[in-house]
This record gives C-alpha cells, structure tokens and sequence, in this order.
C-alpha cells in the first residue's frame, strides 16, 4: 500500500491498528481450518493393508530378473551389444 503523505498520526495509527485485526482474524481462520482438518483426518478409519502374494512374487521374479539381465550385459554381452541397446534405450 502507498504511503499516506497527507493523512495525520492518527489516521496512520487506525490504519496500522486495522491491519494487525485483519492479520490476526486471518491466523486465527488458519489455525481453525488446521484443526478441522486434524479432526477430519483422526476420524477416518484407519487403511488396513491387504498383502497380495502373487503381486509380490511377480514384481520380484521381474526385478530380478532385471539385474540378471544388467549384470549379463555388463559381463558377457559385446561392446556392440551394449552400445546398441544404450541407443535403443535412448531413443525410447
């Protein structure tokens, strides 16, 4: 806000005086609406986990998998075999 270069003290004091209520009603809301949202959030049931096997041993059989195909290309594979495949991966 521009300065008041005409007003006197005390309309300079009611302005500031102002805006200290509206800067504290604006905490006070936050502060209210973070608290509602505490309470919201305590009131929700709690997620229970459901542990799917199968899901697990596929993403295992697939990383590792993964690594055995890193540490064969690292290994065994020919050096144009690697260059190709950090192409390849490149463009896609």
């Amino acid at each position: 806000m521009a300065p008041n270069l005409f007003g006197n003290a005390a309309t300079l004091f009611l302005e500031a005086s102002q805006q200290d209520v509206s800067q504290k009603e604006a905490a006070e809301k936050a502060v209210t609406q973070k608290l509602l949202i505490q309470k919201a959030q305590n009131l929700k049931p709690k997620y229970q986990w459901k542990i799917v096997w199968r899901n697990i041993i596929a993403f295992l059989y697939l990383h590792l998998g993964a690594l055995y195909g890193l540490y064969i290309l690292l290994t065994a594979a020919k050096f144009y075999t690697t260059l190709w495949c950090t192409f390849y991966l490149y463009i896609f």
